[in-house]
Order: structure tokens, then C-alpha cells, then sequence
């Protein structure tokens, strides 16, 4: 008589190596065997293998048989499994490990969130998703530094805009007592000041007809130039045919008396002498020019 075929039996420190290659088919095999899912291998279980190579449907699959998904790396980095799609910018594992819970805000080893991993490396999509699902914005890392100080840093001004959108805090202080602004200013990251800069005197919030004008441009470069003694704004534009032409903007007699010597400060780093500031972009059609 033949018997019953016996089901394989599996070590549990056999499942991290199907989870980091992505063989899908092989997990189901061993967790259908009962193999234990928090077996280390190379200072990562099987959750975090295969959120830092991107195996969304792996991740949920370990989530569903009861992996740790808030197990952290051995070793220097401690990531845990959010930490892992974040710095790698796997947006789909990010998205399940939201939908399942994961504790947003852990710091790892070097006291970065999954968000300030993402605004470093440039990984907007997990930025934005990270926001949507309420993660700390204003969490700082061991050197003082947020996740806008970061992206500050890195230059991705997009995410630098998404942040403060949000609502993250652009006047917190590093250890050594630095704003993103003072730090978009001293690396000369113009886009990024002016943006910053607009949070931080509050112009942002006036109406756009009373700062802000839409000039259209095709592929020119853009200086917007600041003369303080007059107050008066004007854009000098250089199209493709290195033709300079200037617009009038408006004056900017809206912005308080107390904020225009430190406005006239902020400006004069980015290009300018005592009386006249340069703010220089490139820009395609339909930009917005305004404190």
C-alpha cells in the first residue's frame, strides 16, 4: 500500500532566500508547511527581503500568515520593512504595509523615519503617500534635521513643496541651529528659498492677483529682479534666441515695512548688491512670478 505523501518539511531559516528572489510560489509552499516567517538571514527576515527588493504580494502574504511587519534589521542600518520601501522607493509595498497598519514614525539606527528616507533619496510618490496616511512631518533625526530639512538638502524641490503644503514646520533648527531656508540659501538652491521663503514671511497665503503675475514663457531663462530702494519687481527674459526683454510686474508695497530688510537680505545671497536682489529660474509656460 502506498501511503500518504508527506508535505516537505522546511527550516524557518529556509524562507528568507524565495522572499528576497520574489518566488512567490515557494513562499506559499513553505508557509502552507507551516514554516516560521521571523527567521533572520543576513541581519533581515523574510518581511524585510522582500520589501527591499519590492515584492509587494510576498509582503502581504507574510503579513497575512502573521509576520512581524514591525520587525527591524539587525546590524547598523535597523530598518524595518516601511524604512526598506521607503529608501528604495517601492511605492506598492509602501501601500501595503499602510493599508495593514505599520506604525508610520519608527527611527531607525541613524534616527531616520520612513519619511525622512524618502524625502533624502527623492522618493516622491512614497513622500506623498506617507503624508496621506498622517506621518509626522516634523520628526528630526539625530543631527536636528526633518524630513524638509532633507529634502532641502537633496534638492528635490517638489517634495520640498509637498512638505510644506502639508504643513510641515520650515522654521525648526538643526543641532547646529540651521532652517532648511538658511541651508537652500547657503547652497544656493534658488527655486527651493523662494519657496521657503514665501512660507516664511507668509506670503503664500496672498491673493494671487495681488503678488503674483502668470508670465508666459517657452523654455527661457528667468530673472526676477528685486530693487528695494524703489520697491519695484521686473522679469528679464532670455528666450531662445538669447533676446532679452523686461516686464514690469508691480511693486510689492504689500509686504510689511518690519520683513522687507530681512526680505532684502534672503535675496541679495542668490545674486545682487545693497539695493537690487536676483532670483534667477528656468521655467516652462505658465509660471507663477511672486513673493
Amino acid at each position: 500500500m502506498f501511503g500518504k505523501k508527506r508535505q516537505k518539511k522546511y527550516d524557518a531559516s529556509d524562507l528568507p532566500t524565495p522572499a528576497c528572489n520574489g518566488d512567490i510560489e515557494r513562499v506559499k509552499e513553505m508557509l502552507a508547511a507551516g514554516t516560521g516567517t521571523e527567521a533572520y538571514n543576513n541581519s533581515r527576515t523574510p518581511i524585510l527581503w522582500a520589501a527591499y527588493k519590492g515584492h509587494a504580494g510576498i509582503v502581504r502574504l507574510l503579513i497575512e500568515a502573521g509576520a512581524d511587519m514591525n520587525a527591524q534589521g539587525t546590524g547598523f542600518a535597523e530598518n524595518n520593512a516601511l524604512h526598506e520601501a521607503a529608501g528604495e522607493g517601492h511605492a506598492d509595498v509602501a501601500r501595503v504595509l499602510i493599508e495593514f497598519g505599520m506604525a508610520l514614525d519608527v527611527q531607525n539606527y541613524s534616527t531616520e523615519t520612513p519619511l525622512i528616507m524618502a524625502a533624502h533619496k527623492g522618493r516622491m510618490e512614497i513622500v506623498r503617500l506617507l503624508v496621506d496616511a498622517g506621518a509626522d512631518l516634523n520628526v528630526q533625526d539625530g543631527h536636528g534635521k526633518t524630513a524638509l530639512y532633507h529634502a532641502t538638502e537633496a534638492g528635490h524641490a517638489e517634495i520640498v513643496d509637498t512638505l510644506l503644503a502639508a504643513g510641515a514646520d520650515h522654521s525648526i533648527k538643526t543641532r547646529k541651529g540651521h532652517t532648511a531656508l538658511e541651508r537652500a540659501k547657503f547652497d544656493k538652491q534658488a527655486e527651493i528659498a523662494g519657496n521657503l521663503s514665501r512660507r516664511h514671511f507668509g506670503w503664500h497665503k496672498r491673493n494671487d492677483n495681488e503678488v503674483s503675475h502668470i508670465f508666459e514663457a517657452h523654455d527661457r531663462q528667468l530673472t526676477e529682479v528685486f530693487n528695494f530702494a524703489t520697491r519695484e519687481r521686473r522679469v528679464f527674459a532670455t528666450n531662445t534666441a538669447s533676446q532679452a526683454e523686461a516686464m514690469f510686474i508691480s511693486p510689492f508695497r504689500d509686504v510689511p515695512e518690519e520683513n522687507l530688510s530681512e526680505a532684502a537680505d534672503q535675496l541679495r545671497t542668490l545674486g545682487g548688491n545693497d539695493h537690487t536682489a536676483t532670483y534667477r529660474i528656468k521655467t516652462a509656460s505658465g509660471i507663477k512670478i511672486g513673493f
